[in-house]
């Protein structure tokens, strides 16, 4: 028979990749449970489940149409309070006037310099109803907190949600 016939390899260094299957686990750095801050109807859904979303895109949007309408009563109240202090205010000024030379009474005086106070105070009041309205108004924009990972939508368009504080 012969000599068997046999293959030969020339040996020469090359660059071999490693690579290693190992089992594991990973968890997320933030985690964030996406809650409204308001009651409404949800309008639209603005996010694509399992997608990536960036920390402030918008997510929600609830129906802005009865917050608008609190802001501009509360807008329009507002401005009747101004109207009625500077109204106040001018009453104290003259009547302060008029009680140096006595023709009005000291208590005259008094009521509407207190009366000066209240409008003052209600122009006040009237300010933070504006500011609490507006911001309800923005809560109907739900956003994004943190970047990263979206999982499946916890609201459709058309369910109604509220705001419920958890008490930890």
């Amino acid at each position: 028979m012969g000599p068997a016939a046999v293959s030969v390899i020339v040996l020469r260094p090359q660059a071999v990749t490693l690579q290693s299957d190992l089992p594991g686990r990973t968890s997320p750095l933030q985690i964030s449970d996406v809650r409204p801050q308001i009651n409404g109807i949800i309008q639209a859904r603005l996010f694509k489940e399992g997608s990536n979303v960036k920390a402030g895109q918008g997510l929600y949007r609830i129906d802005p149409a009865p917050y608008q309408a609190t802001l501009d009563q509360a807008t329009a109240q507002l401005a009747n309070a101004r109207a009625a202090l500077v109204t106040a205010r001018l009453k104290a000024e003259r009547y302060a006037d008029l009680v140096k030379i006595n023709a009005v009474s000291r208590q005259d005086a008094d009521d509407a310099q207190a009366a000066f106070g209240e409008a003052a105070a209600v122009v006040q009041q009237q300010q933070a109803a504006v500011e609490s309205a507006r911001i309800n108004l923005n809560y109907t924009r739900i956003t994004a907190p943190i970047s990263g990972h979206i999982g499946t939508s916890a609201f459709t368009v058309g369910a109604p949600v509220s705001y419920t504080h958890l008490e930890e």
